[in-house]
Order: structure tokens, then C-alpha cells, then sequence
């Protein structure tokens, strides 16, 4: 079993952007200040499949 599986590992996440804004989320993790995970919001429109 993984130490994530063990729940000794959690993920940390410093921001969350919408994929509109990938350029602002980029300029930040180039700026060195980011003590975390970027996420990148990806949003799925009603109706429509993978």
C-alpha cells in the first residue's frame, strides 16, 4: 500500500484557474512564489461527452 493509499501523503494546492486564465496561472508559477499545486479548472459543458 502507497502512502497516499495510507493517507500519510496529501496534496498540497496553492491556486486553482480557470483553463481561461492558463496564461495568468503560467505567470505565477514562473514567479518562483508558489509553495504548491497549480490546478487548472476544466469545465464540462451540459450534454456534452468526453
Amino acid at each position: 500500500m502507497g502512502i497516499a493509499e495510507e493517507g500519510k501523503y496529501q496534496a498540497v494546492i496553492d491556486r486553482t484557474y480557470n483553463l481561461a486564465d492558463v496564461v495568468e496561472a503560467h505567470r505565477f508559477v514562473d514567479t518562483g512564489r508558489k509553495r504548491g499545486n497549480v490546478v487548472l479548472r476544466v469545465h464540462q459543458f451540459q450534454g456534452q461527452t468526453s
